[in-house]
């Protein structure tokens, strides 16, 4: 009987990443690892080694065409996902939370700042009632927020990795189960972008309000159910600022229901 084969690959960051071989030879591979975002890299690599393998033989008449496919349902991939996405958005906020407290720590220091020049501008100063106190005590707060907001930053660009290498890897799961052509392929990623940039201006708009604006106009076009996919007659308002990811979940779960149908 054929003996099962295993692949284990390490990362710099000492997470594995294993592949596991059918016992039987039925052509059936699993990959499992210790995050889903690491996942994605030897995904890839196998899928498209896979593929190069197979289609460079000259195949036999009787042989169906090669192809590859997602058997399990893709509820596990998905709650993981929103996960990864909850991580980064949390962050997101932290850092919102950062900047308003770091605004709020200089506009205090601005203030007793001023009042201090008053003092010693009269020309009968009045006693600074430890004003010089609470001058050096918020400028240790501003500081501790600058070092607190770059560790936060630090903390971003971590959780935005994650979640690209996570939204690929989602992106393969899909194509992988519906069997999705290079065209509708290409729409699901270009609706649905895998390059997280975050930008430390607060403005409100971040990947995920840009996501959810998009997935929600790829269910009004290409994913309609009517399947029209003209763009040009549909009114799509601004991005708004999201307070949970709820609608980001229910456009992906009316994608997959989509795809399905």
């Amino acid at each position: 009987a054929a003996q099962s084969a295993a692949l284990t690959f390490m990362y710099h960051s000492s997470v594995d990443v294993t592949i596991l071989v059918s016992k039987n030879n039925a052509g059936r591979y699993r990959i499992q690892g210790g995050s889903l975002e690491a996942l994605w890299l030897i995904a890839k690599e196998l899928t498209e080694r896979l593929s190069l393998h197979f289609t460079s033989k000259s195949p036999n008449k009787d042989d169906p065409p090669f192809q590859m496919s997602y058997s399990e349902e893709v509820a596990e991939p998905l709650q993981m996902y929103m996960q990864v996405m909850e991580a980064h958005f949390a962050v997101r906020e932290r850092l919102a939370e950062v900047h308003a407290e770091l605004e709020a720590a200089a506009a205090q220091f601005r203030g007793v700042e001023k009042r201090l020049l008053l003092r010693f501008k009269d020309r009968n100063p009045q006693p600074i009632n430890e004003l010089d106190t609470l001058l050096q005590l918020s400028l240790d707060r501003i500081l501790a927020l600058s070092t607190q907001g770059e560790e936060v930053v630090q903390q971003l660009s971590s959780a935005a990795t994650a979640l690209s290498a996570s939204t690929r890897l989602l992106h393969l799961v899909l194509k992988l189960r519906f069997g999705l052509d290079d065209a509708l392929g290409q729409i699901l990623e270009d609706h649905w972008p895998a390059a997280v940039i975050d930008s430390v201006a607060q403005d409100g708009q971040g990947w995920e309000e840009m996501v959810e604006s998009s997935l929600g106009l790829l269910l009004k076009t290409a994913l309609s159910k009517d399947g029209k996919r003209d763009a040009t007659n549909v009114v799509q308002g601004p991005p708004q600022r999201l307070k949970d990811l709820n609608k980001i979940r229910r456009h992906i779960e009316n994608i997959i229901k989509r795809l399905t149908e």
